[in-house]
């Protein structure tokens, strides 16, 4: 028989803020969390993208100890932080946990570019034996995985995911189907990245894919101007257990997770299929796993990039799962506040799925000043909405055409 699955626990690290508390009042109402790009730093004089979404407002040494700031890059600082927090929350003991039972799976991308280019500058001015001797584990994803295992002894599944943008969403899902199939009776999960230095911001841009609009409206999803997506940074963990092991400790319960689908376009390195074809798959994959119609979703909490392609085809593949039903289905993109957190989106994004569904909320696209004709959706503009639903969902389309979708349902 199949296990359920819920949350019972969350951290996050991001620019729309470091607390879960402080995170849902921002969305709330509508303060977005980007900021402008320090440019006094020498190799970002001749960039022409003015915005970014940095945490400003967080310090590693009041959080961790020295040990743990030493064998961790930026991206394992967040997540041990984020994890903290979510254990936290969730009252979990850890020490009472069965620790095969026990996992860690989570999404990531680019953990430890900034430190590589540390490193390589190091070692071509001064010579190899200047590189630091915690390289490897510093410059490995698996390293913060490893750290949060050792951490909470937890010996099950213990591994990271990379499918570009949907890393996080993925990662939860492949969390939620080992608690769902009785491997396991816990997992943390979400995703991390924290990569806005010189060479990531370069990159991107040459891609054409960052905004180069100089305020907050750089980011904004949906909208007829829209040029790109603003860089974030980030990190969100989620507890999720399996239903009878969170009611015997008395946890409580924030929702739970019924359906998760993903999918690859097969089409291209960077552009989505112009049909939106994998993201149909992904979707009406989470939905068949939830065993709902699709007009039980109440909230889609959209991928919503603020680029031209994404946007364009994540509309084209909502209207094809959801027919004329999607207009009556509010649809936003919270990365008009936050930002794109790259590994990190589909976890934070997954916690601002909790919002609807705990407060009856539903967070809004901000910045959203000018329609697009071709995009006709309810995009819950600039104000955010009361609401009573029992259902929500959320999207990720990463970067090769990888797709995951996730389905949280109220829990009563």
């Amino acid at each position: 028989m199949e296990k359920r699955v819920v949350i019972t626990g969350t951290g996050i690290l991001s620019p729309s803020g470091i607390t879960n508390d402080e995170f849902f009042d921002n969305l709330i109402n509508g303060r977005s969390g980007l900021s402008e790009l320090d440019k006094d730093h020498p190799d970002l004089k001749d960039i022409d993208i003015t915005m970014c979404g940095k945490i400003r407002n967080w310090k590693p040494c009041d959080y961790l100890s020295l040990r743990e700031i030493k064998r961790l890059n930026i991206n394992g600082q967040y997540i041990t932080y984020c994890s903290q927090k979510a254990i936290e929350q969730s009252g979990l003991d850890v020490k009472k946990v069965i620790p095969e039972r026990a996992g860690v799976i989570m999404g990531a991308v680019f953990g430890g570019w900034s430190f590589l280019e540390e490193q390589y500058l190091k070692f071509k001015e001064k010579g190899g034996k200047y590189i630091s001797p915690l390289s490897i584990p510093k410059l490995s994803t698996n390293t913060m995985i490893s750290m949060l295992s050792i951490l909470y002894g937890f010996m099950g599944p213990s591994y990271s995911i990379n499918a570009a943008c949907a890393s996080a969403t993925i990662g939860i899902g492949e969390s939620f189907l080992k608690i769902k199939s009785g491997e396991l009776d816990v997992c943390i999960t979400g995703g991390v990245d924290a990569e806005i230095f010189p060479f990531m911001l370069h990159a991107f841009n040459n891609m054409k894919a960052l905004s180069k609009k100089n305020s907050i409206e750089a980011s904004s999803p949906f909208t007829l101007g829209r040029d790109g997506f603003v860089l974030s940074e980030g990190a969100a963990c989620i507890i999720i257990e399996e239903l009878e092991h969170a009611k015997k400790r008395g946890a409580t319960i924030l929702a739970e997770i019924v359906g998760f689908g993903s999918s690859a376009d097969a089409y291209h390195v960077t552009s989505p299929h112009p049909e939106g074809k994998g993201a149909v798959i992904s979707m009406e994959k989470a939905l068949k796993m939830a065993n709902i119609n699709s007009d039980k979703i109440g909230y889609i909490n959209a991928h919503g990039t603020s680029t031209y392609l994404n946007d364009k085809v994540e509309t084209i593949a909502m209207k094809k799962v959801f027919g004329d039903n999607i207009y009556n289905i509010p649809v936003s993109s919270t990365k008009s506040m936050t930002g794109h957190l790259l590994g990190a989106a589909g976890g934070i994004e997954a916690i601002a799925l909790l919002l609807p569904l705990l407060k009856g909320i539903i967070p809004p696209t901000i910045n959203y000043n000018e329609k697009d004709p071709e995009l006709d959706l309810d995009y819950v503009p600039n104000k955010a909405r009361e609401c009573n639903i029992n259902y929500a969902m959320s999207n990720s389309l990463g970067f090769g055409g990888q797709n995951g979708s996730l389905i949280l349902k109220k829990y009563v």
